[in-house]
């Protein structure tokens, strides 16, 4: 049909009544439950229970299991601001550590001094503070001594 201004104007054939509403509609599609459509990439956690585990990497060594790794991988998320305003030191170490939790190791070599660092998985799966004054613990190194608390300075992404 035309409109009075000359525009077309398409009417349909049928009421939207008469239409089937294919989204409302009973159809022969199965129904599809929560569970199943859901997907589960790991076991729920439960409190109290032991939820960091190892496996055994490619090269033989142990390796963070998938829910360590993806904690440890919010652990070591560090803001733009913060990583702006590093030294180049500071940025080394923090890329060699984010490096190992990406390979899903517990442990790396400092990029400057050499000796063994232990990563945040490590730290999670150990499950506290171990008192030391670790780099990178998650737990603001609750179990360490006074003396050890006051010389160590959290720089927004790891102790120095």
């Amino acid at each position: 049909t035309t409109a009075a201004d000359g525009a077309t104007v398409f009417t349909p054939t049928q009421s939207e009544a008469a239409l089937p509403d294919i989204i409302g509609s009973k159809s022969s599609l199965p129904e599809l439950s929560f569970e199943t459509a859901a997907p589960v990439y790991a076991k729920p956690r439960g409190t109290g229970k032991n939820i960091y585990k190892t496996e055994i990497g490619e090269d033989g060594q142990l390796v963070a299991n998938y829910v360590l790794f993806e904690d440890s991988m919010k652990k070591a998320k560090v803001v733009w601001q913060t990583y702006a305003g590093m030294t180049t030191e500071e940025r080394d170490i923090y890329m060699a550590h984010l490096k190992a939790i990406r390979e899903r190791r517990l442990s790396y070599n400092d990029p400057k001094k050499g000796f063994l660092v232990m990563t945040v998985s490590q730290h999670l799966l150990r499950g506290k503070c171990c008192g030391s004054g670790c780099r990178h613990c998650p737990y603001q190194h609750e179990n360490a001594a006074l003396q050890i608390k006051k010389s160590k300075v959290w720089n927004g992404a790891f102790y120095m």
